[in-house]
């Protein structure tokens, strides 16, 4: 799996174009590898080609569907199309599998805040917070 941490690397050092390369690579010998799948669309979405980022990650959702950090990235690249309904239901599924996944939050909570619903807002973004406070006092 060394081209698969080497992605990693790069996609750490911005390099997205390298990293997709490799994902689809990888992926032709292992069409279903969740963990392929989802860099794969978040590769696309970083790169600025959301339809592509939704295909791969619908397909990642479809195949893992308790895979919480999934719907998150198939939500953001949802969001990038105006797909903001579609977004919603991704990012609370997300809170569905994991309660205080805080991309869902924050995601959801910037959602809430577009659609002039300042209260949910607040509420997803002060669950992210006090979440924080105590993984970093721990």
């Amino acid at each position: 799996m060394k081209d698969f941490n080497y992605a990693l690397m790069l996609i750490k050092a911005g390099k997205y174009d390298a990293a997709r390369d490799i994902f689809e690579e990888l992926l032709r010998n292992d069409p279903r590898d969740k963990d392929l799948l989802y860099n794969l669309g978040m590769c696309h979405s970083e790169l600025g080609d959301p339809e592509k980022a939704v295909a791969i990650l619908s397909e990642c959702v479809k195949h893992y569907p308790n895979y919480s950090n999934a719907h998150v990235a198939l939500g953001f690249a949802q969001v990038m199309l105006g797909q903001d309904a579609k977004a919603k239901d991704n990012f609370l599924r997300a809170l569905e599998i994991d309660p205080v996944n805080s991309y869902a939050l924050r995601n959801l909570g910037g959602l809430y805040g577009k659609e002039n619903n300042f209260d949910k807002s607040i509420e997803c973004l002060e669950i992210n917070v006090d979440k924080c406070v105590i993984f970093c006092d721990s």
